[in-house]
């Protein structure tokens, strides 16, 4: 299956790494790990769908479920 490239963005950093528990993460890069709002971009060969289904599992996951792309979709808007 293709790798899918995606972007989303994240409260902190924290956020980020319980989604990296659930859905295996083939490659990523981070922007700003260190303040709120962390941008990040990964690949994965999850569809978007499942993705949001496992970010739905996370408390307090709403600005990664909300701004969660395509990397080519991205906005960063919630």
């Amino acid at each position: 299956m293709k790798k899918l490239k995606y972007k989303l963005r994240a409260e902190c950093l924290p956020d980020v790494l319980k989604l990296m528990l659930i859905i295996k993460f083939s490659a990523y890069r981070m922007e700003n790990e260190r303040f709120p709002d962390v941008d990040v971009e990964f690949s994965c060969d999850e569809s978007l769908e499942d993705i949001k289904k496992a970010l739905e599992t996370i408390i307090d996951s709403h600005v990664m479920l909300e701004t969660v792309a395509l990397l080519e979709n991205y906005t960063g808007e919630r």
